[in-house]
């Protein structure tokens, strides 16, 4: 299992909703239970997904059956692009602050 599969399954599992009350949350929640080896790993992942220039119904099949994440990033009016690579903004910013 993957970096980001763990990371998708334990942070935004079916019931993901009830232990956080936003996207924005479950992600700082991952980013404050996580060693910042494990962000690099998660980090390296998206950015493998983002270079891979697949279409926006790829990127869903790939993050809801594969990575088996049940947030839909549509409810917020962004798309799975969108989603991640506002993501992995998120975690570079905290990997550059963490390295200095």
């Amino acid at each position: 299992m993957t970096e980001l599969q763990q990371f998708f399954g334990c942070y935004f599992h079916q019931d993901w909703d009830l232990s956080s009350s936003s996207d924005q949350e479950a992600i700082q929640q991952y980013l404050n239970d996580s060693d910042l080896h494990s962000i690099e790993k998660s980090a390296k992942e998206l950015r493998s997904l983002i270079v891979r220039k697949i279409t926006e119904n790829q990127l869903d099949e790939l993050i809801t059956s594969t990575y088996k994440c049940s947030f839909d990033p549509n409810s917020n009016g962004s798309t799975y692009i969108e989603w991640i690579t506002t993501m992995h903004a998120t975690f570079y910013d905290l990997i550059r602050k963490h390295r200095g």
